[in-house]
């Protein structure tokens, strides 16, 4: 049984393979409880110390998504089971394609001389999107700036809340949850990510595979993605003032964002190869 995730889910299926008599168990790691910001301190505790490692311990092979949560403390305390960083398969290869039902609907909020900043996340504090509408706040100055938020979470209805008067100026455009974002991709210009914390980010690499010029925080394993002043812009964690510049600095340089979005489309397709990928989870398949 191959399965992702630590944290609680991680520790129930490890349980159920030993109940169940599975003989060969292998874990891929994306993210851990430690990093949690607004979690509850007792849980976050049990989970990270107790029952995080005791899932590592009853596995027999594990990987990370990224080099960053391979050097972790307790993972790096099993390394004789890690089979080191295998990355994700960008653009979420398994999903099935779908037109999204609000395309017409945005396409209405677009003009064309406007440039456009996607966000595609949960919604709330732990992916920064307060620190975002900080930022949009700050930018209400420029009019054919534009900016699509897709997703759904508990921080949704306050950011459309102290955004009001954005929306109703047909500045920012909320989609809600989507089930493929892809379409949006194909409208936007810039891709903006401002998580507190991050293992990596897929929809930063489907971002790089539509050739959108990157800004995303500077934490874990997006700067496994992002390289600064190549294919994007990377902010320190929680900087309005960064975040606020670095859309700027893009909006206002079009050969800035076409040369950002070409080289990140180029690394993803070379770093993130789905080939390399495939064929280092055969061979931990083929070794177990």
């Amino acid at each position: 049984v191959h399965f992702t995730g630590l944290q609680l889910s991680g520790f129930h299926i490890i349980l159920a393979c030993k109940l169940a008599g599975i003989k060969k168990t292998i874990l891929t790691i994306r993210g851990m409880s430690g990093d949690s910001i607004y979690f509850n301190p007792f849980k976050k505790f049990i989970l990270t110390w107790v029952l995080e490692p005791l899932t590592l311990l009853l596995v027999d092979k594990f990987y990370s998504v990224s080099e960053y949560i391979s050097k972790r403390k307790i993972p790096s305390f099993f390394s004789y089971k890690s089979e080191g960083f295998i990355y994700n398969f960008p653009d979420g290869s398994v999903r099935n394609r779908k037109n999204l039902p609000l395309l017409e609907s945005v396409k209405d909020f677009i003009l064309d001389d406007d440039v456009v900043v996607l966000s595609v996340a949960r919604i709330n504090k732990e992916k920064g999107y307060h620190v975002l509408e900080k930022a949009i706040l700050e930018l209400d100055d420029i009019k054919n700036l534009k900016f699509i938020i897709a997703g759904d979470g508990e921080y949704l209805d306050t950011m459309k809340a102290n955004l009001k008067h954005q929306v109703a100026n047909k500045q920012v455009f909320f989609t809600g949850y989507v089930i493929d974002p892809k379409s949006l991709y194909q409208e936007a210009d810039i891709f903006v990510l401002p998580t507190l914390h991050e293992t990596l980010s897929l929809v930063l690499l489907e971002a790089s595979l539509n050739k959108l010029s990157l800004i995303a925080s500077n934490t874990g394993g997006i700067p496994e993605i992002i390289e600064q002043g190549f294919n994007g812009d990377l902010v320190e964690v929680g900087d309005v003032k960064g975040i606020e510049s670095a859309i700027r600095k893009q909006f206002n340089d079009h050969r800035l964002r076409n040369k950002y979005g070409e080289n990140a489309y180029k690394k993803v397709k070379e770093k993130f190869n789905e080939d390399k990928i495939a064929d280092k989870i055969n061979k931990i398949y083929e070794n177990i």
